[in-house]
């Protein structure tokens, strides 16, 4: 955008009686950039996964609608956040520095190509001699700033990554990748050990998936009208765990699967924020089918519970 802008203005006619057909979309753009950043500013983690006022029901196994409610039951220890996680910026902020720089650069490298057309700020330099190319002075903020954001690119995927393990560190994880610092390529990676057991969270583009390492039973569950239900041949007490909860639509598309290897729970992976915050319930419910398949492990093997 910031490019075919510049190019756009460069090529114009300084005579032409209005730029305005040029400049209007690229204010529109910011104004789109300035709006994403008061949401972001607004924004208070992410809501319950729910309508408005809709409570998890009484009198079920359900675990909480709400986010953080959600992440509070999950928490380890003594279930208080440990005073990194207070202390470290949120990703709301994390991002908000973002659209900042990105609303910097666009203003920077706009406002100095307009200046540069219109006459109003004409010198340019040359490096490379007076055959050489020469730059405009006032698109030189903008490359500056260019070339910082290049040169903080590792710093902030390590910020980043900073950022995440504070937010994980009272469930007992950690960031086990993040995708490359240029792009979306890859995906996110959240590992560690919860109850005694390896716990793998991997998101990529299109789905999300949760690993207990609990050896169990062979089963299968699909969701059926939101509702989970066991394929046949499931454990007793993995199919009595399920009957517990209720149908609701956090569960949409949810596959789980048991075996030698573990408890892995999965889910094509939405675009919004509370799509993508749907993995805690995803972790909520393969450790509750990992502990049904150790009790069945613990009857089968004549071990009392």
């Amino acid at each position: 955008m910031i490019a075919l802008s510049v190019l756009a203005m460069l090529s114009a006619d300084p005579s032409e009686p209005s730029m305005l057909p040029i400049i209007a979309p690229v204010l529109v753009w910011i104004a789109g950039l300035l709006v994403l950043q008061w949401i972001f500013l607004l924004r208070r983690g992410v809501g319950p996964v729910a309508p408005e006022g809709e409570a998890t029901p009484v009198g079920t196994a359900d675990s909480p609608l709400d986010r953080e409610e959600l992440r509070a039951a999950l928490m380890l220890g003594d279930g208080e956040e440990d005073s990194g996680a207070r202390a470290a910026p949120t990703p709301q902020t994390f991002a908000v520095r973002g659209f900042a720089y990105i609303t910097a650069l666009t203003l920077a490298a706009i406002g100095g190509a307009a200046l540069y057309v219109t006459g109003v700020v004409d010198a340019t330099i040359e490096p490379f001699g007076a055959g050489g190319i020469g730059i405009p002075v006032t698109v030189l903020p903008a490359l500056a700033l260019a070339l910082i954001g290049v040169l903080r690119l590792p710093s902030q995927y390590r910020r980043a990554m900073e950022v995440s393990d504070a937010r994980l560190g009272d469930l007992g994880l950690r960031v086990a990748d993040l995708p490359t610092p240029l792009g979306v390529v890859g995906a996110t990676a959240y590992g560690g050990v919860r109850h005694g057991r390896a716990v793998w969270i991997e998101q990529a583009m299109g789905t999300s998936s949760v690993h207990v390492a609990q050896p169990a039973p062979s089963f299968a569950v699909r969701e059926l009208a939101l509702a989970l239900v066991p394929e046949p041949g499931a454990p007793p007490s993995v199919t009595r765990a399920l009957r517990e909860l209720s149908a609701h639509r956090r569960w949409e598309n949810v596959r789980a699967t048991g075996g030698a290897d573990g408890v892995l729970v999965e889910r094509p992976r939405g675009a919004n924020e509370a799509a993508q915050a749907l993995w805690l319930d995803d972790l909520w419910l393969a450790e509750r089918l990992a502990d049904a398949a150790a009790a069945d492990s613990r009857a089968d093997s004549g071990v009392s519970s």
